[in-house]
């Protein structure tokens, strides 16, 4: 398209859309490269600067070594005993001193005109606040984890304490259980040698067996009793058989006994309802912790990310990778995650 402009000139064409855009995109990258090449120009001013301020320091070290070897030269010349040909080298000391005195104020000329820079200030400020952050962040952490983590660990030492405590009962019970349960296997041994045919003693005490197995061992010894009253003159050895049962009758007391003991042992385990008192104390006392460390975390809601209240649970060994301790059951850490992320 073309316009007539004032004075006669000749038409000019006007620019496309394409044109004004690949304009800007040139001018955006050029306004881009610019930032990049400030950004690196100041990161390394900023690099020249540490690199100053190191050689600043090394020189410091061998300014402060200089000074005193010249002061070790000057007590034995004011002594009256540094040697004659020692003299020119306190010279050479205090040469070497004026020297380094000279770059040190060179160097802190140069990294006053870096540091005095407007963009730079401004880096450094930004670094040092971030380094401020940072430190502020490690101790908040610290201080957190002094508070907490020994209530976490001291609480799953109780648990695990416990947890062992019900296990070793179980076992104790079980071999009780399995030594009682020997006896038995001895003494039906003995009295089919007496029976000389054990698939006919065992027949015989047939209906008895499931009381025993049901713990109900007065039921048993009737059973036998009555078995044994049955018996007619001709069985006599089975008479014999029964008789040596019922004469070592505490052995099957002791054990119906044991196997009353393992049941309780497994339930207390196994069964919440048998250590609900006990799950109920131990969450309590978690929860209790979860709900101080909220209080302490609204202090510091910036760190929340960074302090990872949660973590403390699996570091402390509360938590295993399945988010389940003994006792504990999945809800049970819903509930206390839930408290912990309630600060947000």
């Amino acid at each position: 398209m073309e316009f007539q402009e004032q004075g006669g000139e000749s038409p000019k064409t006007l620019p496309t859309v394409e044109e004004l855009n690949k304009l800007s995109a040139d001018l955006a990258r050029k306004v881009q490269e610019a930032k990049k090449q400030k950004e690196k120009d100041i990161h390394q001013k900023i690099t020249d600067r540490e690199t100053l301020i190191g050689q600043i320091a090394k020189n410091e070290e061998l300014l402060q070594e200089a000074r005193k070897t010249l002061t070790f030269y000057q007590q034995l010349d004011e002594a009256g005993e540094l040697p004659e040909e020692e003299k020119n080298k306190a010279e050479e000391m205090r040469n070497l001193i004026s020297q380094l005195e000279n770059e040190q104020e060179t160097l802190d000329q140069k990294i006053a005109a870096i540091s005095y820079q407007p963009e730079i200030e401004e880096k450094l400020h930004d670094t040092a606040n971030q380094e401020n952050i940072n430190r502020l962040k490690e101790e908040v952490k610290e201080k957190f984890e002094q508070k907490f983590v020994p209530q976490l660990e001291n609480l799953a030492t109780m648990i695990n304490k416990k947890w062992e405590e019900l296990l070793n009962k179980k076992k104790i019970a079980e071999k009780k259980q399995e030594e009682a349960k020997d006896e038995i296997e001895k003494l039906l041994k003995e009295a089919d040698e007496i029976v000389e045919n054990k698939f006919i003693f065992q027949y015989l005490l047939k209906d008895a067996w499931s009381e025993l197995a049901n713990r109900d061992n007065q039921k048993f010894k009737m059973l036998i009793e009555k078995k044994r009253r049955s018996l007619g003159i001709f069985s006599s050895k089975k008479k014999q058989a029964l008789d040596h049962l019922l004469d070592n009758w505490q052995k099957f007391e002791q054990f119906v006994q044991c196997k009353n003991e393992v049941e309780p042992a497994y339930k207390q385990i196994w069964d919440d309802g048998i250590h609900s008192e006990m799950r109920d104390e131990f969450k309590n006392q978690l929860t209790g912790i979860a709900k101080d460390m909220v209080q302490e975390l609204k202090k510091y809601p910036q760190f929340l990310n960074y302090i990872q209240p949660y973590g403390l649970l699996h570091k402390t060994g509360l938590v295993s990778v399945n988010r389940t301790i003994h006792f504990f059951n999945e809800d049970d850490f819903k509930e206390i995650g839930n408290i912990l992320e309630s600060v947000q």
